[in-house]
């Protein structure tokens, strides 16, 4: 017959390898769930603690993952992985100054570290630092992901994230044929098809060159799969203006401005063209809206 504490590691031990079948199965929230359970016991286990962290930030719930990466962080100061992880979940809720500050300590601790510079410059993508994003991608792609610990499709899936942000952020600085000459190679990987931000900086690239069909085109094959995608309808109200086709602009202008009723572009688009159509108490309505929002977002900055 076991002893009693041999049944208690037995027990954990169990539901340790539970935890983990939840976790590798996609069961994020029964998995988090059975992370806390076992640290009531084991408080400071840091793989218990990263594990838990890593079942929230899973589910897109940051804000609950940064306690336990926090908490894993405080009895191992140099965990490069809950750093990574910690910075991730900071950089959800937009903290990032904190999340730059964790990774550079990252990469400081380990310069050859290429996911810790792929985060960095996600990061800076995020901030809007795009020159600085291309900067830290270049150095990840330079240093490569195999090798890493990383797995085969890891590996591969790193590099593709890689190539991706670094195109979106060559549109955003306006180094338009650079961009052009990768962003169809990555569109037409499988793994990209339902990529929305590539494929809107695509169509941006085209609308940008006048080639509004082809753009029209990308739009199409966006909304087929989000037919409730304001951005996507905005951008087809754009291209529509364009080409001169007025009535279909102001509808699709319309249907973004009713999916996404806080954003400005729509409405600043309806406005132009109401004013065309000779629709003024319409276009009056939009103006005052956009007033109005300005003045908030003014007195928000003060």
């Amino acid at each position: 017959m076991l002893p009693l504490l041999a049944l208690l590691f037995l027990a954990a031990d169990n539901g340790r390898v539970e935890a983990d079948r939840l976790f590798e199965s996609g069961h994020y929230n029964q998995a988090a769930s059975a992370y806390v359970q076992l640290l009531q016991a084991s408080p400071n286990d840091l793989g218990l603690l990263e594990r838990a962290g890593d079942s929230y930030l899973a589910q897109n719930q940051a804000s609950l993952a940064i306690p336990y990466f926090q908490r894993a962080l405080a009895l191992s100061p140099n965990d490069l992985e809950a750093a990574r992880q910690l910075a991730t979940a900071l950089s959800a809720i937009k903290e990032f100054g904190e999340a730059q500050s964790l990774l550079a300590h990252v990469a400081q601790l380990d310069p050859a570290d290429a996911v810790t510079w792929f985060r960095l410059g996600v990061l800076m993508y995020m901030k809007g630092s795009y020159p600085a994003a291309v900067e830290d991608l270049d150095r990840a792609l330079g240093l490569g992901f195999a090798g890493r610990g990383l797995t085969g499709p890891d590996s591969a899936q790193y590099q593709n994230r890689a190539e991706v942000v670094r195109a979106v952020a060559q549109v955003e600085m306006g180094r338009p044929e650079e961009a052009a000459k990768v962003l169809p190679k990555l569109m037409a990987r499988p793994e990209n098809a339902g990529d929305l931000t590539l494929r809107f900086s695509w169509v941006e690239l085209l609308y940008d060159a006048g080639r509004y069909q082809e753009a029209l085109q990308q739009t199409d094959v966006a909304l087929a799969a989000h037919p409730e995608n304001a951005s996507a309808h905005f951008w087809r109200a754009r291209i529509l203006h364009q080409q001169q086709q007025v009535p279909e602009a102001i509808a699709e202008a319309e249907k973004a401005r009713d999916l996404s009723p806080e954003s400005p572009g729509p409405r600043s688009l309806l406005v132009r063209l109401y004013q065309k159509t000779g629709r003024a108490a319409d276009a009056g309505r939009e103006v005052e809206w956009l007033r109005a929002h300005e003045a908030s977002a003014a007195e928000a900055a003060r």
